[in-house]
């Protein structure tokens, strides 16, 4: 984006469900599945701030699968995968 002379304003928002939470073993794991719902988060050309299209078909809401592992006291995302060619 830095090369492109973009930047995002806003934010996406989330509708997070837990699937699956394993709590035994050596490290904790948990499956989400999140409806991201990127209609408030735009990107612009940061000189002029003329917002740039999003791709032509891109839902602005659609579903994304989740692996978390918990490293201590905090959950880290280990694996994101969206799934764009579908809404929610």
């Amino acid at each position: 984006m830095k090369q492109a002379g973009t930047v995002t304003q806003g934010a996406p928002r989330h509708q997070a469900k837990v699937l699956s939470l394993a709590q035994h073993g050596r490290l904790p794991a948990a499956t989400v599945t999140d409806c991201l719902d990127i209609s408030g988060w735009k990107t612009v050309k940061a000189k002029s701030g003329t917002q740039v299209p999003f791709p032509k078909g891109q839902p602005l809401r659609y579903p994304t699968s989740v692996s978390a592992e918990k490293w201590g006291k905090q959950w880290v995302i280990i694996k994101v995968t969206p799934h764009g060619d579908r809404s929610c």
